[in-house]
């Protein structure tokens, strides 16, 4: 999954850019991809740590503390998605580009304007996209028709090892760059190219095919992989697991008030014995590929309608290995005094109550 940072921090300080470059407020769930959020809070705590990729959102406000947690989180392995506002201010210190201590790139140029071109590289990051062009300034028009994107393009210049050219623009400042830090990398975004969306109602819809294009194969190339599909990119869909483990569940969403027909689909360790409509409460047909996708075809959605569906895996006595598994997540074994099982002694009165000091999970 994505984690999409969501500073707490930048909007306190009045900081419109998370409301503008946050992909989970629909565009995620049109191209079908799974993302969780997290504060500065989560992050400084590590519970971003087992994610692959930290996808900013326009977190224009970072101390040296947060520049430091993200580190630590590329270090170990993950990699962070900078945008062109990541990092412009420290809190008390405004235009101070602390990210720039993470990224390797130094901001020589604002307002950039004109056309970028990717380049060949060693990353494993847009390797078919050598030579290609495109104009660096995209769209991104608010609900009150501002668009954030407008001269909002920076050029960059290296400052420090383990960096890597990905874009550049005309006059060969970096428009899209990446740094190696321990076993993960830092890619940083300075031209907004990519982006073409607009706020309708509160959900951010795309205007063009450009940036389903950069984002899958950015995720792509990052080894992120969806769990659920939709033949329309109005139909969100998400991959669940029911609490006994008994059940994968698809949940699908037709985000336009008009009718949708097309195909679901959801990944799964299994072909399942039956897929149930749990709202009309019956099974469905269904086609179980090779590569894991169990597809349901030709899905009528009303306008804003859901649909959800249950793949049936496993017996009831399956549950139980579940169930412990669960069990052993969140409960640890008591360490410390050890209690004899043998020789614990039970009050005459009730030998089924056990003395309070002598009880201890074995």
């Amino acid at each position: 999954k994505v984690v999409i940072l969501r500073s707490a921090v930048s909007m306190r300080l009045d900081s419109r850019e998370p409301w503008s470059w946050d992909l989970g407020r629909g565009e995620l769930q049109s191209m079908h991809y799974d993302n969780v959020y997290a504060t500065e809070r989560e992050l400084l705590k590590g519970l971003v740590d087992a994610y692959p990729v930290l996808l900013d959102s326009g977190t224009e406000f970072m101390d040296a503390n947060v520049v430091a947690a993200i580190r630590r989180y590329v270090d170990g392995g993950g990699t962070f998605v900078a945008l062109h506002n990541t990092g412009r201010h420290g809190t008390l210190e405004p235009d101070a580009w602390p990210i720039s201590q993470l990224t390797g790139f130094n901001v020589v140029g604002r307002g950039k304007h004109g056309r970028i071109t990717f380049r060949g590289n060693d990353q494993d990051l847009f390797t078919t996209w050598g030579g290609r062009q495109f104009e660096g300034e995209g769209l991104a028009l608010d609900w009150m028709g501002s668009d954030s994107a407008r001269d909002a393009g920076l050029g960059l210049a290296a400052g420090a090892d383990g960096t890597s050219v990905l874009a550049t623009w005309d006059d060969n400042t970096v428009a899209v760059g990446c740094r190696r830090i321990g076993k993960g990398r830092v890619i940083v975004l300075g031209s907004t190219f990519w982006r073409h969306g607009k706020d309708s109602a509160g959900v951010w819809k795309s205007a063009g095919d450009l940036k389903l294009g950069f984002v899958e194969r950015l995720l792509t190339d990052l080894g992120v992989q969806r769990d659920a599909m939709a033949g329309s990119a109005t139909v969100w869909a998400r991959k669940f697991v029911t609490k006994n483990g008994l059940q994968d569940w698809l949940l699908a969403f037709n985000n336009n008030d008009e009718d949708v027909t097309t195909n679901v689909s959801i990944r799964s360790d299994s072909a399942p014995d039956e897929v149930i409509d749990l709202l009309a409460r019956q099974p469905v047909p269904f086609e179980a590929g090779p590569d894991g996708w169990i597809t349901i075809k030709g899905v009528v959605f009303a306008g804003q309608s859901i649909k959800a569906y249950g793949l049936k895996k496993h017996g009831f006595a399956d549950a139980l290995t579940v169930w412990w598994g669960e069990k052993r997540k969140y409960w640890q074994r008591h360490v410390g005094h050890e209690v004899d099982l043998e020789n614990v002694g039970f009050p005459d009165s009730n030998p089924q109550v056990l003395s309070f000091d002598a009880w201890a999970f074995a």
